[in-house]
């Protein structure tokens, strides 16, 4: 590194930080918990209005739009995921989610229920799926994170870790044709340092609330959280196969920003496909939110509050 910095070609030197997923299962997982025939907890889509902003006269769902996801993978087997329209990069086409995490967050954002029981997204975009994380490499990260920037409308970050200057210098250089949507981070009760990419400037940071709208106590705070969502009990889709986050195959519930970013980045492509033109300096303001448990305005627990996809969409 000493040598490096001292060569006149070379404009930064630094030990690439690691990335982190962004959530933990909860023991018992949830089919254990539920009846045969019965409806799983789906409080979540419940929590950000979603039923109501479905049954809105000219409700458009998101299949113009172009979302990606950058993660440890997905399962392309799994029954609620098989035909979502997904395409794969190369590494994930050949590799399976070997912690469930990837096709968890993607079910929260684009499932589509094979059944009653199944999982049912937020919205049905186009997905570029891509495995960057389990193992995490930063050159396929860095190139991954490129090219989701340069081909997708709304790009979910559900990783974290310390900053990294080469991933700002990417987030920073599409940031004017690209929404980016990151988990604000689950260290709360081990220092509540700030999470990148959330604290980038330009990218939407989303924490994470209870069914009871209080702040998960993991769920890391600060004055970059633009909102909250659902991230505490989320049941989603998990691989076919074992998985080392999974307690079970298929659906699990697991706790953790990384379940309540897809919420917001469902919203985005919602959002997006009403309103082509909007562009991501505009899309802040313009999802809306209500207050979470004793709030009354902005705060860095909650930011504007949790995202109210039927407020968004009117």
């Amino acid at each position: 590194m000493e040598q490096l910095e001292q060569d006149p070609t070379v404009v930064d030197v630094f030990v690439a930080p690691p990335r982190y997923v962004l959530a933990t299962r909860r023991r018992g997982g949830a089919m254990s918990s539920i009846g045969v025939g019965a409806l799983p907890n789906r409080w979540g889509t419940s929590a950000i209005n979603l039923d109501k902003a479905r049954q809105k006269p000219g409700f458009t769902d998101a299949g113009s739009v172009v979302v990606g996801i950058i993660d440890s993978g997905l399962d392309p087997k799994h029954p609620d995921l098989v035909g979502t329209g997904v395409s794969y990069t190369p590494r994930t086409a050949r590799s399976r989610d070997r912690s469930g995490h990837g096709t968890h967050v993607t079910g929260i954002l684009a499932a589509v229920p094979s059944q009653p029981s199944g999982m049912a997204g937020v919205c049905n975009p186009v997905l570029k799926v891509y495995q960057s994380l389990d193992p995490y490499s930063p050159t396929v990260y860095y190139r991954s994170l490129r090219d989701a920037l340069e081909t997708c409308d709304v790009v979910n970050l559900s990783l974290g870790g310390p900053h990294d200057p080469v991933e700002e210098q990417i987030i920073a250089a599409y940031a004017e044709n690209t929404v980016v949507v990151a988990a604000m981070g689950n260290e709360y009760e081990d220092g509540n340092e700030p999470s990148y990419p959330a604290a980038i400037k330009g990218v939407i940071a989303v924490g994470a609330v209870d069914e009871q709208l209080r702040r998960g106590q993991f769920s890391n705070t600060g004055p970059h959280i633009a909102l909250c969502a659902p991230g505490v009990r989320v049941w989603s889709t998990v691989p076919s196969y074992k998985a080392t986050l999974a307690a079970q195959v298929l659906y699990d519930t697991w706790d953790g920003t990384s379940m309540a970013a897809p919420f917001v980045t469902g919203v985005v492509a919602l959002l997006l496909a009403k309103d082509p033109t909007l562009v991501p300096s505009q899309i802040r303001g313009r999802l809306k939110s209500r207050h979470c448990f004793g709030q009354t305005s902005f705060s860095e627990e909650f930011g504007e509050g949790i995202i109210d996809a039927e407020a968004t969409l009117r």
